[in-house]
């Protein structure tokens, strides 16, 4: 069945006012959401369901795609170019990866739009979209719809995730169940590193909520920026550009019960000369 989260939709929190094309619960207000590959049968008495998915964020390899049966899929990014949604009611691509050495990773397509380009050199910002893309080395991440992009040397911002600062410290934002799943993938992008002394230099932060890792001067693998999940592109170390953030597609359809759709959930890339891309991520609403 691969790894599920069941729940029902809640919406108990003020969200940003925003054009929203699919909100509220759909159907009886249950959802599936699957972090791995798995198999969608549907239930009695079922007869129409809505799929959102995203593809994975590119790494150092490409992000790979997320699909519901033949009905949609999202790609995934790979380095600089974004993935994109295809069959879908909605569907929206990734954000570039920047385009130069030490770039800041693509921010991942989500409901609203597409996600936010990557800073594309030293001392360029991630650039602000539905999702943020992230700060090339030196530079601010891009904010999101849900969070302000992170300084140099920390990570981005979502009221929908933890924040993650410098020292990996966690401050607390609200939990899934408290907004509304439309803001999935909308959050902002990771700051580039910092050298804040000779010879010593800053951790890049990770993307949140779907926002691009953000780019370093370092050489050491370790230190690339993540994209972060779902679908964010990571940061590029030196030499490298940012990778692409994945693509989104939103899917009501007509089913008969009882029908199985095998699904898939797109892993991002791995890390290396990128940071990792952001998982994918397959919701069915019914």
């Amino acid at each position: 069945m691969g790894r599920q989260l069941t729940q029902s939709l809640s919406n108990s929190r003020d969200v940003p006012m925003f054009s929203y094309p699919a909100q509220g619960p759909f159907g009886t207000g249950k959802i599936i959401s699957y972090l791995t590959s798995g198999t969608f049968i549907v239930p009695s008495g079922v007869t129409q369901i809505r799929v959102r998915l995203w593809g994975g964020g590119a790494g150092a390899s490409g992000g790979n795609t997320s699909s519901f049966g033949a009905l949609v899929s999202a790609t995934g990014g790979s380095s600089t170019t974004p993935g994109n949604g295809s069959g879908g009611d909605i569907n929206n691509s990734g954000g570039n990866g920047g385009s130069g050495s030490r770039g800041g990773g693509g921010g991942a397509g989500n409901l609203f739009g597409t996600g936010g380009t990557g800073g594309s050199t030293t001392g360029a910002p991630g650039i602000d979209g539905t999702s943020g893309g992230g700060g090339a080395s030196e530079a601010q991440g891009g904010d999101g719809i849900t969070g302000t992009g992170g300084a140099r040397g920390y990570g981005g911002g979502s009221s929908y995730y933890a924040f993650a600062g410098e020292d990996g410290s966690l401050f607390p934002g609200y939990d899934l169940q408290s907004l509304s799943i439309d803001l999935l993938g909308t959050g902002s992008g990771g700051g580039g590193s910092s050298n804040i002394a000779t010879g010593l230099e800053s951790v890049p932060g990770s993307g949140v909520n779907g926002g691009g890792g953000g780019g370093t001067q370092s050489t050491t693998n370790y230190w690339a920026g993540s994209g972060g999940f779902p679908g964010g592109g990571g940061g590029g170390i030196n030499g490298n550009s940012g990778a692409g953030g994945g693509g989104f597609a939103l899917k009501t359809a007509t089913v008969t019960p009882g029908t199985s759709y095998a699904v898939t959930v797109g892993a991002g890339g791995d890390s290396g000369s990128r940071g990792k891309g952001g998982n994918g991520l397959v919701i069915v609403e019914y």
